[in-house]
């Protein structure tokens, strides 16, 4: 990704890891809501550089998501669901 960085007047390139997983669902939409939410509060690139691990961590916690077939979504509550609560014992 490379947001324009206007602290420094121009481009800043960012790589994120790749997640081996094929729930894809979703990460166009989750990225740019994270963006979204995010340009208010920080620095165009601090916003990027925390939109990408948000997206980083809901991509790797996605496997613990058992909904519909296919492809499935993004965890986008990954940072906010109790291990005990997915495996049912509330």
């Amino acid at each position: 990704m490379l947001p324009a960085d206007p602290d420094r007047g121009g481009i800043t390139e960012h790589a994120a890891p790749r997640v081996a997983t094929g729930n894809l669902h979703g990460t166009g939409c989750t990225l740019s809501a994270a963006i979204a939410v995010l340009l208010p509060l920080l620095p165009l690139v601090k916003v990027v550089v925390e939109a990408e691990l948000y997206l980083t961590e809901a991509l790797k916690a996605s496997g613990r998501l058992t909904v519909g077939r296919g492809r499935g979504p993004v965890h986008h509550f990954h940072a906010l669901w109790r291990e005990e609560l997915l495996a049912g014992g509330g």
